[in-house]
């Protein structure tokens, strides 16, 4: 492991253009990173040294009153996915905003396929909560299954 600590820091005007080149393939229009420059706490990127390697965006949940943060985006760039504790970092600036926000749980849906980062989420105590059936049919990754997680914060 690195002893280079991972920071994170609010995306801004002069920082958007990094977005797309940590989520690619995929890549979200300029009215998406806008609304996360403009939601502050709730989109960081994550930081090697000076060199934003990671994205979290987060999302709070409402059902009358505010009940649950989701993170609705984690991506770290291949090349330090899994060698620096970078999702670790993300997950838990989640876990510690969201009592600071009168939350009591985290969700987040995940590519059932992405196994690395389930076990992670595990290991940060997040329990499967439900399998949602090719829901990522019209969006990328055609007919795969997401699995839902939850961390109760009480």
């Amino acid at each position: 492991m690195s002893t280079v600590p991972i920071t994170l820091d609010s995306l801004t005007v002069n920082n958007l253009g990094v977005f797309n080149k940590i989520t690619s393939p995929t890549e979200y229009p300029s009215s998406y990173l806008d609304k996360c420059r403009e939601s502050g706490e709730l989109c960081q990127y994550a930081y090697f040294s000076e060199v934003p390697v990671g994205v979290i965006v987060l999302d709070t949940i409402i059902n009358k009153t505010p009940i649950a943060l989701e993170i609705s985006l984690i991506k770290v760039l291949k090349s330090y996915k899994l060698e620096f504790n970078v999702e670790k970092k993300l997950i838990q600036y989640a876990l510690d905003l969201a009592p600071k926000r009168h939350l009591s749980s985290c969700i987040v849906q995940i590519n059932s396929k992405d196994t690395q980062l389930i076990n992670i989420f595990r290991e940060m105590g997040f329990a499967d909560d439900d399998i949602k059936k090719d829901i990522y049919c019209n969006v990328s990754s055609k007919g795969e299954d997401t699995i839902l997680m939850t961390k109760s914060l009480t």
